[in-house]
């Protein structure tokens, strides 16, 4: 039985026990439904990636920087595209740096282990992919630091990539408590056989949609985690990009009509920023 959530009062230990990506056999699992091309579990398929980097209209001298880059896909696309003058991803799950640094040799591109927040180091850049949705991810009070920290790396004029899910078009709904029982080789977090209690709800008066999940094995052993996004308005975070010093230059719905599965995700915004050049003046 799941006991109930509060908010803000829980929002510490639910942040504290996001999804496990150090887990030796989570981690790895996640990292290997990444890199199927058609799948957009946790993640971005290969023709997502493409359709955002053509609507991007890279010019191959970017200098690239990716938190939280994943398994290597948009890293890939671009050196088999554009190409870029040179690329950093930084990703938590060790399995997808393993992954990433397989799937894309060129030598353009480097991956890095490591989390991502207002401690890390970012390096100079003209390109900043915030991609699967990682703006959701930070709760309101750090959202104008977050981008304030990348902003002081980007070059003026360069631009921030933002995959953003909306509180109008998150095609989020609750979910009660339910189990479901994967045989060996089906689940999304692990191989063996298992179960997964799964419950969803919104909490913070519809800010924030929470996931939180409890695997058991047959042994009886299990763990329990949470992923959650932060629900935002486009004005909300043109507003945060703003005091951060980065203009809005660009917004559609890159991936709307598609059939990404979940069919959520393709209601999900794209959004470009410019860093605002020295001595510029707002119309």
């Amino acid at each position: 039985m799941f006991t109930a959530l509060s908010m803000p009062a829980d929002w510490a230990h639910i942040s504290a026990n996001g999804v496990p990506y150090h887990d030796p056999v989570i981690g790895p699992r996640l990292a290997e439904l990444q890199c199927r091309d058609d799948s957009e579990v946790a993640g971005r398929s290969a023709a997502a990636v493409r359709r955002e980097l053509n609507w991007l209209g890279l010019t191959g001298d970017e200098r690239i920087f990716h938190p939280c880059c994943g398994p290597g896909t948009y890293a890939r696309e671009i050196a088999n595209g554009t190409g870029c003058r040179r690329y950093l991803g930084v990703d938590i799950n060790p399995a997808a740096i393993a992954a990433a640094t397989r799937r894309c040799t060129d030598r353009r591109c480097r991956f890095q282990l490591g989390a991502f927040g207002t401690d890390s180091a970012v390096p100079a850049h003209d390109l900043c992919l915030l991609s699967y949705e990682l703006i959701n991810q930070f709760a309101p009070p750090a959202l104008v630091a977050t981008l304030g920290h990348i902003a002081a790396g980007l070059a003026p004029g360069g631009r921030v990539f933002a995959d953003v899910r909306t509180r109008a078009g998150s095609g989020m709904h609750p979910v009660d408590s339910r189990s479901s029982h994967y045989p060996a080789g089906t689940g999304i977090f692990l191989h063996d056989e298992h179960d997964v209690e799964f419950q969803a709800r919104f909490a913070a008066e519809g800010r924030l949609y929470l996931q939180r999940f409890r695997i058991t094995r047959d042994d009886g052993t299990g763990r329990e985690f949470y992923s959650w996004l932060w629900l935002y308005d486009q004005d909300e975070v043109a507003r945060a990009a703003a005091s951060a010093g980065l203009d809005l230059a660009a917004a559609a719905h890159v991936h709307a009509g598609t059939d990404m599965r979940p069919p959520s995700a393709a209601g999900s915004i794209q959004l470009v920023f410019v860093k605002k050049r020295k001595g510029a003046r707002p119309c």
